[in-house]
């Protein structure tokens, strides 16, 4: 799940919600370099430092990696709704921060490919991209407990742990050899054409009519906090 932003009616793979969001929002992130007047050139040209190459690597991983999910997701076993997708990964040197181990922000970015993983298992992925639904987070909450250092694998477990009237609620742990290394969880909804998807829409489109299972208390926590913080949009103090 990721901010959406406008897109065309074009119908191909690439086109599709999961990759031009995932695209077009690493490649907005890109630095701006300028060009300069070179001494002796007698004329302005376009510089290409090595950040700027780092960055174009850096992007080509993360891509390569959503499309190999993407279509790694074709030949794993379907999930029902309520099931857990687990990828195997591993940390790059891409992955890496100036401690040596992976960026705490990089987290986030491959729990993004879980949650992508999830969608497109389960019978949600063909509805998302039928109808153009956008994956929307809305807050996300992580807690470290261990690093991950360079070329360990590890686990990224993802599944939704309940929903309320209007947001989906997904459970994310990093484990590795059976260790906890992370936990996040996630809050996100749909977008169509029209606004927010409705969930009793997405419930219906993945053949879920029970209601939600009972939020673990940390999801329910989480929220008595998100409720102080949304007080701070009106001025009151958090």
């Amino acid at each position: 799940m990721c901010p959406a932003s406008p897109g065309n009616d074009g119908s191909s793979l690439f086109d599709s919600p999961f990759l031009r969001e995932y695209y077009i929002l690493s490649w907005n992130s890109a630095p701006v370099y300028r060009s300069r007047r070179m001494r002796g050139a007698g004329r302005e040209q376009n510089e290409r430092p090595p950040e700027k190459r780092i960055f174009r690597s850096i992007l080509m991983n993360l891509f390569i990696r959503l499309v190999a999910i993407l279509f790694g997701s074709f030949f794993r076993p379907s999930l029902k709704p309520l099931d857990t997708s687990v990828l195997t990964l591993r940390v790059w040197p891409t992955d890496l921060d100036i401690n040596a181990h992976m960026n705490n922000g990089r987290f986030l970015t491959v729990m993004d490919l879980g949650r992508l993983d999830l969608i497109a298992r389960t019978p949600l992925g063909r509805t998302v991209v039928r109808f153009r639904w956008q994956p929307i987070v809305a807050s996300a909450l992580i807690r470290y407990f261990r690093p991950l250092n360079p070329f360990q694998k590890y686990r990224l477990k993802s599944r939704v742990v309940g929903w309320d009237e209007k947001w989906f609620f997904v459970e994310q742990r990093f484990e590795r050899n059976g260790e906890l290394i992370a936990i996040g969880l996630v809050k996100g909804l749909f977008r169509g054409r029209n606004g927010n998807v409705p969930i009793a829409d997405v419930l219906k489109a993945v053949g879920v009519t029970h209601p939600s299972p009972d939020l673990p208390p940390a999801v329910q926590r989480w929220q008595e906090a998100e409720r102080l913080l949304e007080k701070t949009r009106q001025g009151e103090p958090s």
